[in-house]
């Protein structure tokens, strides 16, 4: 049987190591920093007392007290504070447990915080915000829950939104998160990064340890092989398979592919070269 042979040139991608990612500077990102001396609502290190609150409107109870920088360091629209919840096992606790440290972010429904960055979205690097987000005991049984996300925006652009699972268990955290990859030419980039969360129709919802990495985009990096084509002309009633040799006086064929069923018309396989002058021949098989 007679075949052509046909150069080709074959691509064989490999990946190289995952690049480390880099934490960008978001300021009081655990909310943490607020701080006081009124020992009605601080305890003596200055850190607020389990259960009270700062809160950007009058408060509803003894607990909260108003303040203009009820979050420092994030913008804040409509009804937010910075918060101790009460934690543990007890009828009055809100939640099992935290994240981490003493304090949460919480929102009314309707309500927002932001925060600008210092630094922009770069071409090259996939950006990755997270945020651990808190259904409290108390809005267990709340209608209308739901809408609640955390997004990021580069030059007003969203370029990431992460919503917040509308049967977030009572009492519980969950981890949200989601990526995006700038790739040169992007309309975002060199664009300043700005962070938004919003409360939606989640009533009382508690935010906790947001964060946002940004690694570089790790790109196949490939190397070029030269390759064979081989092709015959084939019967559906037969099967073949592919063999090489080293040499045609006294060949040492050797199969270099598995059964190939017949399909009636042209066929063919691509091998890569080998480093020394190879001969190849197609030969009947035993179907399979």
């Amino acid at each position: 049987m007679r075949f052509p042979f046909l150069p080709l040139t074959a691509a064989l991608a490999s990946i190289g190591e995952t690049a480390l990612a880099n934490s960008l500077l978001i300021k009081n990102a655990s909310f943490e920093e607020l701080s006081g001396t009124n020992p009605t609502h601080f305890g003596a290190t200055g850190k607020l007392l389990a259960g009270h609150y700062s809160f950007s409107a009058e408060p509803p109870d003894i607990g909260g007290f108003q303040l203009a920088d009820p979050v420092p360091s994030w913008a804040t629209e409509g009804e937010v504070g910075t918060i101790a919840p009460r934690v543990g096992t007890a009828p009055a606790a809100e939640f099992a447990s935290l994240p981490s440290g003493q304090n949460s972010l919480f929102l009314k429904a309707g309500s927002s915080v932001f925060q600008q960055l210092a630094d922009l979205a770069e071409p090259g690097f996939r950006l990755t915000l997270r945020a651990k987000a808190g259904r409290p005991r108390s809005a267990a049984a709340q209608a209308g829950w739901g809408g609640a996300d955390l997004t990021l925006s580069a030059g007003g652009f969203v370029i990431i939104t992460a919503k917040v699972p509308n049967d977030l268990a009572a009492g519980q955290f969950a981890e949200i998160g989601a990526s995006y990859s700038v790739v040169s030419g992007d309309v975002v980039a060199g664009k300043t990064l700005l962070i938004a969360i919003g409360a939606g129709g989640c009533d009382g919802i508690h935010f906790d340890e947001i964060s946002l990495e940004t690694e570089p985009m790790v790109l196949p990096q490939a190397t070029i092989q030269p390759a064979v084509e081989i092709a015959w002309n084939s019967k559906v009633s037969e099967s073949y398979r592919i063999e090489r040799a080293s040499r045609l006086v006294n060949p040492d064929w050797t199969q270099v592919s598995g059964v190939l069923k017949g399909t009636g018309g042209r066929m063919s396989l691509f091998q890569v070269a080998a480093q020394t002058e190879s001969f190849y021949r197609v030969v009947p098989a035993p179907p399979q």
